[in-house]
């Protein structure tokens, strides 16, 4: 009888074990904006090596994320609202500071470039630094790096989505002189998708660079913040993001 009833209780014990649910790792609502190559617009692990990285960093913090695609001005919109908990990469500014959680790390260090179209007077950095009323694309709300000030230009703010894509579209077009990136390899991704290899140029800024980082919005900061930038840390000890974003990128075009 004593044999039965221990029988009995393992029997029930395995039950109540065994039916329980398995701890999940907390989900982040993750938004982003399209920038080839590091995310595409339709973003996933397989072609977006921001997302595949991201994961990466995730996992180790014990957090899963779902990813949505916004224009930047509405990315922005959601994550002071908090209506979403992070986005992917965004760069930093005096007046995101004031309303978003960025860690102390950047998620990816990148590069500041123009394109310029071939054999214009002003298709190299020294060329832009002497012209006078030129105008120039920039990403609207984007990162404005230092030498765009120093110029005698008109800047011509374009938002939405592809950017990058619609900036070399109006450069063929003539409509703009020049277009500035934050992201060389921006530029450079659009360049191979399209026949201009042989018509525009890639001006690096020189001594300046684009810092990029996974933001929070200040509720989920206070929840994810120091788990993401300690997993951030362990992740970019065993390969920085710039390291696994050449797995994903051909020769870039000349410069």
């Amino acid at each position: 009888m004593k044999g039965f009833r221990r029988l009995q209780s393992a029997f029930l014990l395995c039950i109540l074990t065994c039916s329980a649910p398995t701890a999940t790792a907390e989900r982040l609502r993750v938004g982003y904006f399209s920038l080839p190559p590091h995310v595409l617009e339709n973003g996933s692990a397989s072609n977006s090596p921001a997302i595949a990285y991201l994961n990466r960093v995730l996992a180790k913090a014990g957090l899963q994320a779902d990813y949505q695609n916004y224009p930047l001005s509405r990315l922005l919109n959601l994550l002071r609202d908090k209506q979403i908990d992070a986005a992917l990469i965004l760069a930093r500014n005096d007046d995101r500071t004031r309303y978003l959680d960025y860690p102390e790390t950047p998620f990816l260090t990148t590069q500041p470039a123009f394109a310029v179209t071939t054999g214009k007077p002003f298709a190299s950095l020294e060329g832009l630094r002497s012209s006078r009323s030129i105008i120039i694309g920039i990403w609207q709300g984007g990162y404005r790096s230092a030498i765009l000030d120093s110029l005698d230009a008109s800047l011509v703010p374009i938002a939405g989505d592809g950017i990058a894509s619609r900036g070399l579209r109006m450069l063929s077009m003539g409509r703009i002189d020049a277009f500035f990136s934050p992201d060389i390899h921006s530029i450079r991704t659009e360049i191979r998708k399209t026949s201009l290899g042989d018509h525009v140029i890639v001006i690096p800024v020189p001594d300046e660079k684009t810092s990029l980082y996974t933001v929070f919005s200040t509720e989920a900061g206070k929840h994810y913040k120091r788990r993401y930038e300690d997993a951030l840390a362990a992740t970019r000890r065993e390969m920085p993001y710039e390291k696994f974003l050449l797995q994903f990128l051909p020769h870039p075009p000349r410069e």
